[in-house]
């Protein structure tokens, strides 16, 4: 009866393993510098105008998985209210040459001008977002697979782990 309870002491042989192993575990896990929390951080820490604050409506939206469903149900409306632009465009010109000449708005080069103007500043806008976009891309097809093998590591470790526990 005393070797029984000698083996399932604190410090028998067993356990005396147990503990070398997973000091072992303990040092090559943390020798191993994976930066995991760092890695997953820089991944979601993007932002597609730097200068927005728009982080609520990022915050739950992280899944590709989501975001195509999320795209899917707006397009709809996009399209709605594309058409509602365009039928009201077509009313508006449509009344323009119909109607009599002094309700008609008069459109001056002015005004094609401020059109112009601002139409080219929205072109410009469009170019830097969309090289913000490349640029996000980019660094997303570089940390997705560090991130990717960062994880498989721990895994890894983790089953390596259980095996001890």
């Amino acid at each position: 009866m005393s070797t029984q309870r000698r083996s399932s002491c604190f410090g028998s042989p067993q356990q005396e393993q147990l503990l070398k192993s997973a000091e072992a575990f303990k040092s090559t896990f943390e020798k191993a510098n994976l930066q995991l929390l760092r890695n997953v951080t820089d991944f979601h820490s993007w932002r597609l105008d730097p200068e927005s604050d728009d982080t609520q409506e990022l915050d739950g939206v992280r899944d590709p998985v989501i975001v195509a469903a999320d795209v899917a149900a707006k397009m709809p409306k996009l399209k709605l209210k594309f058409q509602y632009l365009e039928q009201n465009a077509k009313n508006r010109y449509v009344k323009s040459i119909v109607s009599d000449i002094d309700d008609a708005p008069i459109v001056t080069a002015e005004d094609n001008k401020q059109l112009l103007a601002s139409n080219g500043q929205r072109k410009e806008r469009l170019k830097v977002a969309k090289l913000r976009l490349a640029e996000m891309q980019k660094d997303i097809g570089v940390l997705a697979p560090r991130v990717e093998s960062g994880t498989r590591f721990a895994h890894f470790l983790r089953n390596d782990a259980d095996r001890y526990v």
